[in-house]
């Protein structure tokens, strides 16, 4: 080999060499820059990851606090109107059991009053029925009392005529004649028959009593 072949080839792994260390240098240089660029996305990604759970924490903790007085609102309003319909429904309870202890009242005095008019009414009927008893008692006595001629019918009386009215007297009667009878009188009038016997007395008021009764029924 000649003395310039020697130096083309030198110069030529020389060239290869040193592009072989700049291309070794540049890679390495690429490496460390994507490593580089690689640690700061990392870096990167967790600020952002941090800040979006620093928000995530920061608008949890205001929606549990919203979500709490939402809740908090709710809850009372619920109260409210929970007492307020339970206060509604005991008035009404109370009105209702204050009218039902009102009409039962009411119907206990009516059936009071009922039963002490029918303890009247009864009352009235024993007197009565006692009154009957002691007047049929009484006219049993009277009758057993009394003379068989007088337990006969009565006869019915006949009403009595008027009387004939007088004749007026002849304006030329004729003298008797001597020896002749004297005119007879003319014959009285009958006497009229006997009235009936009266029943035996009511006491005052058992008819009107009995009146009553009847009506009542």
């Amino acid at each position: 080999m000649d003395y310039m072949t020697l130096t083309v080839v030198t110069i030529g792994v020389a060239a290869v060499v040193v592009l072989g260390f700049f291309l070794i240098s540049y890679m390495s240089n690429l490496v460390k820059n994507a490593y580089q660029i690689k640690v700061e996305m990392r870096n990167d990604m967790e600020a952002n990851f941090r800040k979006i759970e620093d928000e995530l924490t920061k608008k949890s903790k205001w929606m549990r606090a919203e979500l709490g007085e939402d809740v908090s609102k709710m809850k009372s309003s619920v109260e409210t109107e929970n007492d307020r319909r339970l206060t509604s429904i005991e008035t009404r309870l109370r009105e209702t059991v204050a009218q039902l202890d009102e009409l039962v009242r009411g119907e206990r005095q009516e059936i009071r009053q009922s039963v002490e008019s029918i303890q009247r009414r009864l009352g009235t009927i024993e007197q009565d029925i006692t009154n009957l008893k002691d007047e049929a008692a009484r006219r049993a006595a009277i009758a057993r009392s009394r003379k068989p001629e007088d337990l006969q019918s009565p006869t019915p009386r006949t009403p009595a005529k008027p009387a004939a009215p007088a004749a007026r007297p002849a304006a030329a009667a004729p003298a008797a004649a001597p020896g002749a009878p004297a005119p007879q009188p003319a014959p009285a009038a009958a006497a009229p028959a006997p009235a009936a016997e009266a029943p035996p007395a009511v006491k005052p008021g058992t008819a009107q009593r009995i009146e009553l009764i009847e009506f009542d029924d």
